[in-house]
């Protein structure tokens, strides 16, 4: 029989007929249910693996597994190789003390500020050409509804947003990504 507590990552065993141990991993990477979806399929290809239990939220993944069959390392280079970086809690306490769900709070959070930062440059993209298309809407007397017809020769609204979009806002949305962390 096997016990663990998943708080301290650490991994108990007991001999029985069937010996079955309980590793718990910190898995990396992981933003949506599909993520999760897939690190349990690949930790559920190991051989030896019986279940896995994943958690978004908290970014760990509990195995339970043969220990004669496979270990916590094998599992865990399994869902790296999937493209999840993960290691064993146990390991991890080992070589970086014992601040496991700290650092899942600080990854968290520094994700949260390079989602921000991309908000905050998107509207910074996007206030310009909002702001010249109102502008000139109100000057040239262009209507947002249907049957409006344009003053002769009037297209200054659409020749200028579309520059703005197509010209220096193109060049720093593609062309310039690693400016504003896209």
């Amino acid at each position: 029989m096997t016990t663990a507590t998943p708080t301290s990552g650490a991994t108990h065993h007991s001999p029985g007929p069937q010996a079955v141990d309980q590793a718990v991993l910190s898995v990396g990477g992981m933003t949506c249910a599909s993520c999760v979806a897939h690190v349990r399929r690949a930790a559920e290809t190991v051989p030896g693996v019986q279940a896995c239990e994943v958690n978004l939220a908290r970014g760990r993944a509990v195995v339970r597994f043969d220990p004669g069959t496979t270990s916590p390392q094998q599992i865990a280079a399994a869902i790296t190789d999937a493209g999840y970086p993960t290691v064993p809690e146990e390991d991890h306490h080992a070589h970086h003390g014992a601040g496991v769900e700290q650092e899942r709070l600080n990854r968290q959070m520094h994700e949260a500020r390079a989602w921000l930062r991309r908000a905050v440059v998107g509207i910074l993209l996007w206030f310009p050409v909002e702001a010249t298309h109102w502008i000139l809407t109100l000057l040239s007397g262009h209507a947002h509804h249907a049957g409006a017809q344009p003053a002769a020769g009037v297209q200054a609204p659409e020749a200028l947003t579309g520059a703005t979009v197509w010209g220096l806002g193109r060049t720093l949305a593609v062309e310039h990504a690693d400016l504003w962390g896209g």
